[in-house]
């Protein structure tokens, strides 16, 4: 058995963090038994492995933010902390996630003269949540124990400049945060205190299935592959599923999501729904799996979730190939998405003008930074608007007439009187004109960046079967659950959303399975 490396050694592979499987094969020999000796069994119970070749009280499995917030907060509280991925390399959805991070009462909202609550916060999640299916125990979970995230966040060394806090969907306060750097930053800077305080991460090594004790139905430890080898890892006090959602699983997307196999996927290559499959095997129920929820801001040209482009939740017009609006932008990331897949050749432009790009020129969120767009290619500078009808490929007529009609509606009522948008998000945001050249063109299509489908789970974040009972010592954290709190809107067949909930939401349930493995009474104590 390979024997653990010691943190410098871990320290030097952050400059090849995210760079791919290839230029770190080798990294899976970074961790290994050391201080977790392989471990003598009982050779009566059939179920157990001959031996565990690790041990830990807690096995992550998924390094993104739910895994490695786990690690740090077990480091924290005394517990020894495994994490488990099946890459090359760490950071998965959260290091390319549009890095959004929603908190309230944040110093960075009180500087801006912005007073915000966890009542505040609670009232708008559960409005915009509302409908069959929202968890309201889970909700409440959740933004009642984030009043620390801020402190935590900047104490590891992630810094929120006050031009990162910005409008989003389902917030009637101004909350959502973005890091400097942006989320892959973030994660170099988590995965770097992570090794610092000792968490021992396996790369290259896929979990394959739970270790189940059949009589307690309790899960004891995960059976893995480790360099063509399968080893196994005991589990004192609890397993943390992290593994994402299954959005690059094409296979289980037509399976329980019909019709999104053909989208364009741009979320990490990890989500394969392996978390989803060992728990399902054990009872766990999968919720939401039937409704729509393509994320639609993948850049036509994109390749991977830091490629999104999102300038129509922050008040652009969306504009189809014809030269016509056919939406209410304000339904936000996922609720365009059905109207968005039907438009004639399958996508659209989001366009602008030069008042919004001198406002998001320089952001810290790739996602509304317009300076990141131009450069990558994924939206144009067009000097006339005969130039953006070009851009489009539509008559200028049509476009001329689709942005007057909005404009006067604009200046005259306040409002869009054809779609009914009157926000620029959600219930937030004030409306502005586009009349001032040059104009921007940002082709979109809708891509697969996540999903709402996720595992039923309660407010300690434990997860459960299908008589609602929880599956001992098995939990899970990010979007493997996150987003299957929220309700549903059962007319457009699509999982409410919320933004600012994810990352934020992976890290959060991380750090409360570690302090509330505290109090378990590990398995094997004698």
């Amino acid at each position: 058995m390979k024997t653990k490396k010691d943190a410098k050694e871990f320290q030097l592979s952050r400059r090849n963090f995210l760079v791919g499987a290839s230029a770190l094969l080798a990294a899976g020999t970074l961790s290994g038994c050391g201080s977790q000796a392989a471990a003598a069994v009982d050779t009566k119970e059939s179920w157990l492995p001959e031996k565990w070749d690790y041990e830990a009280d807690l096995l992550a499995v998924g390094a993104g933010g739910g895994g490695l917030a786990s690690g740090i907060t077990a480091r924290d509280v005394g517990l020894d902390v495994i994490v488990l991925e099946q890459l090359g390399y760490t950071g998965g959805s959260s290091a390319i996630c549009g890095g959004g991070i929603g908190l309230c009462g944040s110093p960075v909202q009180k500087s801006s003269g912005i007073e915000d609550t966890p009542e505040k916060y609670l009232a708008d999640v559960l409005a915009n949540s509302a409908g069959p299916m929202s968890n309201e125990a889970n909700i409440k979970a959740h933004i009642n124990s984030i009043t620390d995230m801020y402190d935590w966040l900047t104490q590891l060394g992630i810094v929120f400049p006050e031009s990162g806090l910005l409008d989003s969907q389902g917030n009637n306060t101004i909350r959502e945060h973005h890091v400097e750097g942006g989320a892959g930053h973030a994660m170099e800077v988590i995965y770097d205190a992570a090794v610092e305080k000792g968490v021992e991460i396996l790369l290259n090594t896929q979990a394959q299935e739970l270790i189940q004790n059949p009589k307690t139905k309790a899960v004891v430890g995960v059976k893995a592959e480790q360099d063509g080898q399968t080893i196994y890892l005991k589990a004192r006090r609890g397993v943390l599923l992290s593994t994402g959602s299954f959005a690059a699983n094409l296979e289980m997307l037509e399976q329980y999501r019909y019709g999104l196999g053909a989208s364009k996927v741009i979320c990490s290559p990890g989500n394969t729904g392996l978390g989803h499959k060992m728990a399902m095997s054990l009872g766990a129920v999968l919720l939401k799996a039937g409704f729509n929820v393509g994320v639609s801001v993948g850049a036509a040209k994109g390749e991977s979730g830091v490629d999104l482009v999102g300038m129509y939740v922050q008040g652009a017009v969306l504009i189809n190939k014809e030269g016509r609006r056919f939406v209410d932008e304000a339904l936000g990331i996922n609720g365009v998405g059905p109207s968005l897949s039907a438009q004639p050749g399958g996508s659209v432009f989001q366009v602008y003008d030069q008042k919004m790009a001198d406002r998001f020129w320089e952001n810290p969120a790739n996602m509304y930074c317009v300076s990141k767009h131009i450069d990558k290619g994924f939206a144009v500078k067009c000097d006339t608007i005969e130039d953006a009808a070009s851009a489009i490929g539509c008559t200028v007529d049509a476009l001329k007439e689709t942005l007057d009609t909005y404009n006067t509606d604009i200046n005259t009522v306040g409002y869009d009187t054809v779609f009914g948008r009157k926000f620029t998000n959600a219930t937030a945001g004030e409306l502005v004109t586009f009349d001032t050249p040059p104009y921007y063109v940002a082709e979109t299509v809708q891509a697969m960046a996540g999903m709402g489908a996720g595992l039923w789970e309660n407010d300690q974040c434990q997860i459960l079967n299908q008589q609602g009972e929880p599956i001992p010592n098995l939990y899970a954290a990010g979007e493997i659950v996150q987003y299957a709190m929220l309700g549903v809107n059962t007319d457009l067949w699509i999982n409410k959303t919320h933004c600012g909930w994810g990352w934020c939401g992976a890290m959060n349930h991380g750090r409360l399975v570690a302090k509330h493995l505290v109090d378990v009474e590990p398995w094997d104590a004698v």
